[in-house]
């Protein structure tokens, strides 16, 4: 199934988590974030499994690596606003219920390597593990809570009808 079936069959936010769980979430949540986000976020926004980065964009923030096929050293979305890298890194985890600190730590690179200021892992675990917590202070997250919530799901459903912000 993909992501607007599930979105539109759903009856709410709430039924359209258990759907996304039942259909095997990983790459339907990723696509769930980038949406909400292209939606939200100021700026522009790319999911780099579908959009094509301006080549002038790649070049100031260094994502040659990342653009190249190389995503294990990148993020899943970038945003880019006044000048500033933002990316976010989706994470779905099969009854786990914190984010532990192998996938993040791999990730961390991102802004080693290219010139994003921020990386913010986007996450269905509830929590950050407490060696995450006291190894990854550089890393922003967004749990959850935050995406299980009638006003994530109204703004993506929204979204998609109409492709506008």
């Amino acid at each position: 199934m993909n992501l607007k079936t599930l979105l539109f069959q759903s009856k709410n936010h709430l039924d359209f988590w258990d759907l996304l769980e039942q259909n095997g979430g990983r790459l339907l949540f990723e696509e769930y974030v980038a949406l909400y986000l292209k939606a939200t976020l100021p700026g522009d926004t790319y999911w780099l499994g579908e959009d094509v980065v301006p080549a002038h964009i790649a070049q100031i923030h260094n994502f040659a690596n990342i653009l190249k096929g190389m995503r294990s050293i990148g993020a899943d979305v970038v945003n880019i606003n006044n000048g500033r890298a933002v990316a976010y890194e989706s994470k779905w985890f099969d009854k786990k219920e914190t984010i532990r600190f192998a996938p993040v730590s791999n990730k961390l690179q991102v802004i080693r390597k290219t010139g994003i200021d921020q990386l913010i892992f986007t996450t269905n675990a509830r929590r950050a593990s407490d060696q995450v917590i006291e190894f990854a202070d550089e890393a922003g997250f967004m749990f959850q809570e935050e995406w299980i919530t009638k006003e994530v799901y109204d703004t993506v459903k929204a979204y998609i009808k109409g492709q506008v912000k």
